[in-house]
């Protein structure tokens, strides 16, 4: 009885050993562990998703030649991304739905996109100094210097029979801002930069490209989204950004939507006036006072 005893508690040892040089953070690449937080396409119902982006991006979460200006990661330092795929938000979920913008003989729909990328660090200090280098108003002055360098180059045909040629030479975005949202959570950040997209033909179209990350442990979680003509769905963008938090940190963080109706402010004090059409109320008639 002993012996049987002794060796199932010797099994269970092993297989708990097993298990933990499966699933323990030593055996688990980091490519593994950021694609256990990114984004999936089943994450918003009814998106499609990009290509598979398999090789690591070795510079930090902004842009190469901003990292470059801000003092960030410019080239590999021991810190590598891996990029979820990119989801095609469907038009159900742009404000308002199944708005068109007329650029002449087109329709464009509107663009909404998502993605995520889970750069990993070696350790928890080098991921709060990126985060601290993103966050800086130097990197904001480096990101509209960029969007702003950006240039259409090409040429579009003219009348048709004919041979003529509009040269294009300009800037992609005009009337570029780069302003800062806010957040609740712990060592993160949120950028919003905003301009005029002059890619295509007509009027220009309002682009929204956000940013939101945040440090957990070594990794540094960033969600990109971009929008066209309207701001990224608020609700959504919500729902994405607590499914990474939850992901990364194996917390759930609520998030409390307020809105205060007139039925939640206090009412003022009104006086009792009588219905429309009844006398007023009289006073009751004094008592008779009786002499001794």
């Amino acid at each position: 009885m002993i012996e049987r005893v002794v060796r199932v508690a010797a099994t269970w040892l092993v297989l708990g050993l097993v298990a933990a040089a499966f699933y323990g953070c030593g055996s688990t690449s980091p490519e593994t562990r950021a694609q256990a937080i990114n984004l999936r396409p089943g994450d918003v119902p009814g998106a499609s998703a990009g290509i598979v982006i398999r090789r690591p991006i070795t510079y930090g979460p902004l842009t190469k030649p901003t990292e470059s200006c801000d003092g960030g990661l410019p080239g590999p330092r021991g810190a590598f991304g891996y990029s979820s795929r990119r989801l095609y938000v469907p038009p159900s979920y742009a404000p308002p739905p199944g708005v068109s913008v007329p650029l002449g003989p087109l329709r464009l729909r509107p663009l909404v996109t998502a993605r995520s990328v889970v750069y990993m660090f070696g350790s928890e200090a080098a991921a709060l100094r990126e985060l601290e280098v993103v966050s800086s108003a130097r990197a904001r002055d480096c990101l509209r210097h960029e969007a702003q360098q950006k240039q259409v180059i090409g040429e579009s045909s003219g009348r048709a029979g004919s041979t003529e040629h509009e040269s294009l030479n300009g800037p992609l975005y005009t009337h570029v801002q780069v302003r800062v949202l806010p957040t609740s959570l712990p060592h993160s950040y949120r950028l919003r930069l905003t301009g005029d997209d002059t890619f295509f033909p007509g009027p220009a179209r309002p682009v929204y490209n956000d940013s939101f990350g945040f440090v957990a442990g070594s990794a540094f979680v960033v969600l990109y989204t971009s929008s066209e003509p309207h701001p990224f769905p608020a609700l959504l963008e919500l729902r994405l950004r607590a499914l990474l938090y939850s992901r990364a940190t194996g917390k759930t963080r609520k998030t409390v939507l307020i809105i205060k109706r007139e039925s939640d402010q206090p009412a003022a004090p009104s006086r009792r006036l009588p219905s429309r059409g009844a006398p007023p109320a009289r006073p009751p008639p004094a008592l008779p006072r009786h002499s001794r």
